[in-house]
């Protein structure tokens, strides 16, 4: 069985299967690959795309904040329709928070947890913070920070909740370096 190289810059590539006739069909046999990759590994939630397989702009479809302690749950969809669902486990008797794909509730059947260890905590970080870039400057981020949630629009509290998100995440994976670096130093 023969190997293709790989090309170095998958957007072109995309771009030019879909512009194909047989783009289509190469696309669906790519996720086709992926998801049975996942299946076979144990890795993979039914999910519609992973994060790193979705093309900017991004909307938040659907976003929720629980009141459990504080859990988050989104789904994100791409310029293309395919979505993206995650939730931020943050129940009051967790000693942490816990990242899930596939699902807006940690105990929906389709929850996977994904663990700092895992890149695909950090497609997560990474997707979060293109959605943030692409509404907000950075001095805006900063002001929303400084707003309670409760007292914000409708499309405001989406985007403070993905930037709450976003911090809760980016301190779970420092927190767990740290501690993995004191554990084993040098």
């Amino acid at each position: 069985m023969r190997f293709r190289k790989q090309p170095e810059n998958i957007h072109a590539t995309k771009s030019a299967q879909t512009n194909s006739s047989g783009g289509r069909l190469l696309r669906k046999n790519t996720f086709l690959l992926l998801w049975l990759y996942g299946a076979l590994s144990g890795q993979c939630a039914e999910e519609s795309a992973y994060p790193h397989l979705l093309q900017p702009p991004f909307s938040i479809a659907e976003i929720r904040h629980y009141r459990d302690g504080g859990t988050i749950g989104a789904i994100i969809k791409d310029t293309t329709g395919s979505t993206f669902s995650f939730c931020i486990d943050r129940r009051i008797d967790r000693p942490a928070a816990i990242l899930y794909w596939g699902a807006l509730y940690p105990t929906a059947a389709s929850a996977q947890i994904i663990t700092h260890r895992d890149m695909r905590f950090y497609s997560t970080i990474a997707l979060l913070q293109q959605i943030l870039s692409q509404h907000l400057s950075l001095p805006q981020q900063t002001l929303l920070r400084t707003y309670p949630g409760d007292a914000l629009a409708p499309e405001k509290k989406g985007l403070f909740l993905v930037l709450r998100a976003l911090e809760i995440l980016q301190q779970q994976a420092t927190t767990e370096l740290t501690a993995t670096n004191e554990a084993h130093p040098g």
